[in-house]
Parts: structure tokens; C-alpha cells; sequence
């Protein structure tokens, strides 16, 4: 878990670009039982971006202020937490929207009453203790990375929260010397999703999976594909 958790780290940063290459951009599913740590990983990925900001509700805040979560950066991540199958489907509507790039759509009554969608520049992860099974088409716009385990050792706990120290310290250190191979990641994106896409038919045997399906985890795994060369990554 997390090292696609990284691997879409890297995506968001270089969003725009990926957008550019497949028309949308995949939202980060993270979904297990309490104390399994998904939060946690999500918060740790938003504090590569600045100071953590807690999560909205999915369940309880406005539609109108999810929008504006969402819309709030360019080349970064948002979170929204506790996701339910159960949730209203205005905002399974939007949560649709978000993976084409398209926030909440209202009409603007100080404007000739025209209609305004906001705009989703910025990667998002959707947390919470359901698989979002609900609805079909919503599945099919989402990595999903399942967290199960709730009991700890002390060395991970010990690990943990040296974890939550280097966070305090800040961490946007890194987004910064990652976005210096903004240069490298524009020209190379393409030939390595070319490469990646081969190496994962390969492993598949064939296997038929949706497009749809296939290109959420083709753009995590491309961007990580793209900049390993150029980084130091205890994984291959």
C-alpha cells in the first residue's frame, strides 16, 4: 500500500500533464476498518503538500464546500474521509465528476443565472470503511488499496511515529526537489507509459480488463516508472 500510495504521489504532482496524455486522472481509494491506518496514509501523502488540513466528511459537509476542497490546489492532493456506500447520490454524482476533472455544477444567479462547474486541478484520495461497491460507474474511477491490519508491534509502532515526527518538521522539501524533474517527467511520461502498458499486459496472461480499469493503474504506475531512474527508491 505504500508504495502506490507513493506511486500516486508522484502521479499528482505532474497531474496537469497526465491529463493532457488520458483526458482523467484516478481518485485513491483507501478503504479498511478503523485503526487500520488508511487515514493515516492519506494525511501523510496531503503533508507532502503543506500543512495537514482535516479531511472533510463526505457524509456531513455541503456539496458546495466539498467543491471547493477539492478546487482548493493545482498539482497536489486532497482528502475527504468516510466514505459509505449509503451516501447520497448528488455526491456519488460528483465524486464521478472529480476522476474527468469536473467538480459541482450550480447556477450562478449573479451571472445571467448561467450555469458554473468548478474545476478539479488536483489529485484526490476518498477514505473510509467501505469498498465503494454501490455504484458501478463510481468502482471503475478509483485505485483501490485495502487496509486490514489493526494490530501493531512496538517496533512499528515505534516506526510510526517517527513517521509523524518527519511530518511535523514538514515535508514539502521533497515535493520541491521532485518538481525540479518536471522537465524530465514532460518528456519522458509518454514512452515509459508505452513500456509500463506492455509490461503489465504481459503480466495479466492475457487476462481482459476494462480500459477504464486498466488506465487508473497505468497512470500511478508510469509516473513512478518515469522518475525511478532519477531517484534513490527502496522498491523497483
Amino acid at each position: 500500500n505504500a508504495k502506490i500510495s507513493l506511486c500516486f504521489y508522484f502521479a499528482a504532482l505532474y497531474r496537469d500533464i497526465i491529463v493532457r496524455r488520458f483526458g482523467i486522472f484516478p481518485i485513491l481509494n483507501l478503504f479498511g476498518p478503523k485503526g487500520a491506518g488508511k487515514t493515516a496514509c492519506g494525511e501523510s501523502l496531503v503533508q507532502f503538500f503543506g500543512i495537514l488540513v482535516k479531511a472533510p466528511n463526505l457524509n456531513n459537509t455541503s456539496k458546495a464546500a466539498l467543491a471547493d476542497n477539492v478546487a482548493s490546489g493545482f498539482n497536489s492532493i486532497a482528502m475527504i474521509d468516510e466514505y459509505r456506500n449509503d451516501v447520497e447520490m448528488e455526491k456519488r454524482e460528483f465524486l464521478k465528476g472529480i476522476w474527468d476533472g469536473t467538480g459541482r455544477t450550480r447556477m450562478n444567479m449573479d451571472k445571467d443565472k448561467k450555469k458554473e462547474t468548478t474545476s478539479v486541478d488536483q489529485a484526490v484520495i476518498l477514505s473510509g470503511q467501505q469498498m465503494a461497491t454501490a455504484d458501478i460507474a463510481l468502482f471503475r474511477r478509483f485505485v483501490f488499496l485495502s487496509f486490514t491490519k489493526t494490530e501493531y508491534s512496538e517496533e512499528e509502532r515505534q516506526a510510526f511515529n517517527s513517521l509523524k515526527d518527519y511530518e511535523k518538521r514538514g515535508l514539502t522539501h521533497i515535493t520541491h526537489q521532485l518538481l525540479k524533474l518536471r522537465r524530465v517527467f514532460q518528456d519522458n511520461f509518454a514512452a515509459h507509459v508505452k513500456k509500463t502498458s506492455e509490461d503489465m499486459r504481459k503480466l495479466m496472461h492475457g487476462e481482459v480488463v476494462e480500459d477504464r480499469l486498466f488506465n487508473n493503474w497505468l497512470i500511478p504506475l508510469s509516473a513512478y516508472a518515469t522518475l525511478a531512474e532519477h531517484l534513490e527508491l527502496p522498491w523497483d
